[in-house]
């Protein structure tokens, strides 16, 4: 499983590991059981990596620019494992490959949203619900008509949607 900042903690990649199921990740460095010494970019150098291992638990620290950390979790890697071409680790290489699916989604959901700034995670978290559950609607609704995409129809059926949640809630 591969996950951005948004859905990844320590806790997240424990259940997944107890249940069988590898997982790589950006992490924030501001989340529970992230030691100091993986948010100190002031003194290392440009390129350099911070490995820490746990029982199952990888967790690497890169800094491609200065004062720019990439922090990542993963189950599925347990060696400082840097590619000589672009001396990078090998977790940073793989999250790479496979996170396309998580930035196709961020990048599709962001044209139609619902969002708006607020400081409580929790509304985030509802309105990125609501943002996802809106786009695989259309893509059900396409599935089922043989549809293809199309920017306006996408538009369409976000109001129609609305209009539909709005007289639900009126009943």
């Amino acid at each position: 499983m591969t996950a951005d900042n948004f859905f990844s903690s320590i806790n997240l990649a424990n259940l997944l590991w107890e249940k069988n199921i590898s997982y790589i990740g950006t992490i924030r460095k501001n989340k529970p059981g992230v030691p100091i010494e993986f948010y100190e970019d002031k003194k290392r150098q440009v390129g350099s990596c911070l490995f820490g291992f746990n029982k199952h638990l990888t967790l690497v620290s890169f800094l491609p620019k200065a004062r720019k950390s990439v922090l990542l979790l993963s189950t599925a890697h347990h060696q400082k494992d840097i590619d000589e071409k672009t001396k990078k680790p090998n977790i940073i290489l793989d999250y790479n490959k496979k996170k396309c699916g998580v930035d196709v989604l961020d990048q599709l959901i962001e044209n139609f949203t619902c969002r708006r700034k607020t400081n409580r995670w929790t509304f985030t978290f509802f309105m990125f619900l609501i943002d996802t559950l809106a786009y695989n609607s259309f893509v059900l609704f396409q599935i089922k008509n043989k549809l293809s995409f199309n920017k306006g129809l996408r538009q369409n059926s976000i109001e129609k949607l609305s209009w539909q949640v709005d007289l639900w809630i009126q009943l």
